[in-house]
This record gives C-alpha cells, sequence and structure tokens, in this order.
C-alpha cells in the first residue's frame, strides 16, 4: 500500500516534498499563482505529518533524519525566513512549527550543528532583524525563543557574535510591548534554562560575565517598570542559585551591583523590593566581601538598620520575615 501511495503521488518522499515546498516559495516570492492555487502551508503540514506523525501513527525517524536532512542541504529555513514578509500567519505559523520540531529533536544535527554554522548565523541575524518588525516580531520571537531552548543555540548566542549585546542593548527597547516581552523571555531562558552549561560557560569567560552584569544594570536602571521588574527577578534567581556560585561572588564583589540592588530596596512596587531584598541579603551574608562593598555597608549601616525594620511590613511571610532578622543582625555587627 504505501508502495501505491509513492508511486501515484500520495506520499510524497522528503527530497519531493522539499522541492514542492520550495517550488511553492519560488512561486510566492515570483507573484506566480500556480495552477492548483497557493499550497506552501499545504507543505508545511506534510512536513509536520512526517516530524509529528499522522493521526494515531508514531513517526518514521529515518524519514525524519531524511527529510532535515533534505531542509538542512536546501537550506529551506534560511530562503523562507528571508521571504518570511510574504507569507501568510497561517504559513509563519506552521513554518515556526517545523523549526522548533528539527530544534526539539535535533534530526540530523540540526541544532548540534546547523544553527551554530555559518548559514544559522544567518538565519539568526534574520531572526533578530524580524524582531523590530511590526508584522514578523511575534513570529520572529516565538522562532528565537524555541531556538534557545537548545542548549547548543544557547551556548552560541551567548558566546558568539553580537547576538546577546544586541538583545541586551537594542532589541529590548522595542516600542511593542509583545516584541519587548519576547526578548524579555530570551534573555531568562538564555541564562536560566540550560543552567549548567551557562555556568561553565560564564566561568570561563570572566569579560563576558562582567558585560552582562553591566548591560542588566542598564536595563534595571532603564525607567521601564516591565523591563526593570522582569530583568529584577532574572537577576535574583540567577544568583541565587548554587550553580552560579562563583558567577555570583563575582557580582557581590562590586560596588555598583551593591548600590543598584540597595536602591531597589527603595522601589514603589513591592515585587522589585522584594528581588532587591534577595540580593542584598546576599551581600550582607558575604564574608569575604571586597573592601569598597564592606566600606559601603558600614557607611549606611544607620540608615540600613533604621529602614530595614519597616521594610514591607506588611508582607506576611514567615521566612522573608525570619531573613530580614537575620539580616539587621549581620548589619549590626561589628565584624562587618
Amino acid at each position: 500500500m504505501e508502495f501505491v501511495k509513492r508511486v501515484f503521488g500520495f506520499h510524497k518522499t522528503p527530497p519531493v516534498l522539499v522541492e514542492c515546498c520550495l517550488f511553492e516559495l519560488n512561486c510566492i516570492v515570483n507573484n506566480v499563482i500556480p495552477p492548483k492555487g497557493r499550497r506552501l502551508n499545504k507543505r508545511f503540514n506534510q512536513m509536520k505529518n512526517f516530524l509529528f506523525g499522522k493521526g494515531e501513527s508514531e513517526p518514521e525517524a529515518e524519514e525524519c533524519e531524511e527529510l532535515a536532512q533534505e531542509i538542512i542541504n536546501n537550506d529551506v529555513i534560511l530562503q523562507i525566513i528571508r521571504e518570511l514578509p510574504l507569507l501568510t500567519v497561517q504559513e509563519r505559523n506552521s513554518y515556526v512549527q517545523v523549526v522548533a520540531t528539527l530544534v526539539s529533536r535535533d534530526h540530523a544535527h540540526f541544532s548540534s550543528e546547523y544553527m551554530v554554522s555559518e548559514k544559522g548565523d544567518e538565519i539568526l541575524s534574520y531572526v533578530l532583524e524580524g524582531l523590530s518588525d511590526d508584522d514578523l516580531s511575534v513570529h520572529c520571537g516565538l522562532f528565537l525563543r524555541e531556538c534557545v531552548k537548545s542548549s547548543p543555540i544557547n551556548n552560541h548566542i551567548l558566546t558568539t557574535g553580537p547576538y546577546l549585546e544586541l538583545l541586551f542593548t537594542h532589541y529590548i527597547f522595542n516600542a511593542r510591548f509583545d516584541s519587548c516581552s519576547d526578548v524579555l523571555q530570551v534573555l531568562c531562558d538564555l541564562l536560566r534554562r540550560n543552567k549548567q552549561m551557562v555556568a561553565v560557560t560564564l566561568n570561563a569567560d570572566p569579560d563576558l560575565c562582567n558585560k552582562i552584569f553591566l548591560w542588566i544594570r542598564n536595563l534595571i536602571q532603564n525607567g521601564n517598570y516591565v523591563v526593570t521588574r522582569v530583568i529584577a527577578h532574572l537577576l535574583s534567581l540567577f544568583l541565587s542559585d548554587s550553580v552560579n556560585l562563583q558567577i555570583t561572588l563575582r557580582f557581590l564583589n562590586d560596588t555598583e551591583n551593591l548600590m543598584i540592588v540597595m536602591n531597589l530596596l527603595c522601589s514603589p512596587y513591592q515585587s522589585i523590593q522584594l528581588d532587591a531584598f534577595d540580593m542584598f541579603k546576599l551581600f550582607a551574608a558575604n564574608t569575604n566581601g571586597c573592601v569598597g562593598v564592606k566600606m559601603i555597608l558600614r557607611q549606611n549601616r544607620a540608615k540600613l538598620l533604621s529602614f530595614l525594620p519597616n521594610f514591607l511590613p506588611h508582607y506576611e511571610d514567615d521566612t522573608f520575615k525570619k531573613e530580614k532578622k537575620i539580616v539587621l543582625r549581620l548589619l549590626s555587627e561589628k565584624a562587618l
């Protein structure tokens, strides 16, 4: 039966399906309407049938690998991302679903090799540019978030080219809320999803680590409530994670970081204040702080001892109350 389907064209092989997909794309690019109408989304759905399985049937591993290899060999993902503005919303949705599956399952080393190659860099460049386009930002944001789930691509974005700096210093300031939210989520995923890999990478590259802390400080001070809240929460979680111990100690020995955190304690927003406190208690508990950090804490001791007892008095949380007492005790000790 399978042979009959193939002979009569009911079941396209991966090479034929990729060829048909590129034919449909070429028709769209050249504004040509094929005899049977526009069918690019149909081709994407046929790809999904290979990758997901159709109905109750499981996907065939060999066919998935073959399809992924054909997609790689013909640079299908790159060719389509170049022409993304010409696709309908439905076609873009299906396209991102195909990409997400190739990335997550790493068929034919799609995420571990292809997406970290020069062709992958070109794809990522188009995706980042799309974040600034109101019409494309949603799908490019989804595309990027799916890519960051892959440890190899995550590491590639962290360590290669301008991607990380552009996310921290440019694309996050998109006036469109959805785009800004996508970039914030990408940054959170970059630093938190593949924790062990990120810790190893940043421990091995202190300069990169310092740059990230600088960009984070700038974002916290940018005046945008949403950005400040998300980045402060990200930083609080990051510093509190044991896997990042050495990175956290580096953060705690920077006076600029301490000043930023102390300013956040005075935020008018409780959520930001709580994250600030979670970071401040690390400074107070650090017995190996540098001279500058110890001096700032000592110089501001009286103000802090007056401020903290009335800090978030209506926040009913036993752990918070206990930790506040510990911080007050640490600040009052002469050995600080």
